[in-house]
This record gives C-alpha cells, structure tokens and sequence, in this order.
C-alpha cells in the first residue's frame, strides 16, 4: 500500500525532512498540479522509488494554458527524477461515460515524459458505490 499525500488539510509541501520515503501517491483531486511540483522539488529522500499522481476525472481545466503549463513544470521535474532515480513516474486516471481519456491529452500535458516513453498511463475502472 502506497502512503497518499493528502492536501485536504492544511499540510506544507515540504517532504525534505521524510529521508526514507520511498513511495509517493498524490491524488489529483485533493492537489494541484503546482502544488504537486512544489512538494517533490523538495524530496531528498535517496530511496524514492515510486511516484503516482492518479487523476480521479479528466478537467476541462487542463485546456487552459495556465493549467498546462503547470503540467509542463511538473513534466520537467519529472524527467529529472527519472534521470537521478531511475524513477518511471505513473499517472492513473479513471474513466466514465462522458468523459474525455486523459491519454488523448497527455503528450501536450507530459511532452518529455511521453516523447520519450517514460511515464506509465494507467486506466482505472470507476469505483461503484452500493
């Protein structure tokens, strides 16, 4: 089981201080992409093995420019990690009926990472509620 970042409280970003993190899973939903980007900037952890960031629904926010852009940032950050950690990033979503795959969008969302075939795209099936 991967420990979740949870942003729904009121946590800092800064993750310089878990030295022995090994596994990171960031829930879209709770956290921006900018804030995603700034708590792994601070990672310091040398045995990071695992990053996911599962994206719950696919947003129309992600047309915006702003939006993209911040998904560039993470995309280069994301590179990095590869080439220092040997670190092949995931990206998990789930899908539903009216509503666009989030594999249409991700070469202009990750450009480097999926240019270069270095993220896995995971597709989720939507969790059914009795």
């Amino acid at each position: 089981m991967l420990p979740d970042i949870d942003t729904s409280r009121a946590l800092l970003h800064d993750l310089s201080k878990a030295t022995k993190l090994k596994y990171l899973k960031f829930m879209r939903a709770k956290a921006s992409v900018q804030w995603i980007t700034m708590a792994l900037e601070t990672v310091k952890s040398k045995h990071l093995q695992h990053i996911i960031i599962h994206q719950s629904t696919f947003l129309p926010e992600v047309i915006q420019e702003v939006v993209c852009q911040e998904w560039r940032d993470l995309d280069r950050l994301l590179v990095k990690f590869w080439a220092s950690h040997s670190i092949r990033p995931k990206v998990t979503y789930t899908t539903g009926k009216e509503r666009e795959d989030l594999k249409d969008h991700l070469p202009r969302l990750l450009p480097e990472l999926t240019r270069r075939g270095l993220v896995d795209l995971v597709e989720i099936a939507p969790t059914i509620i009795w």
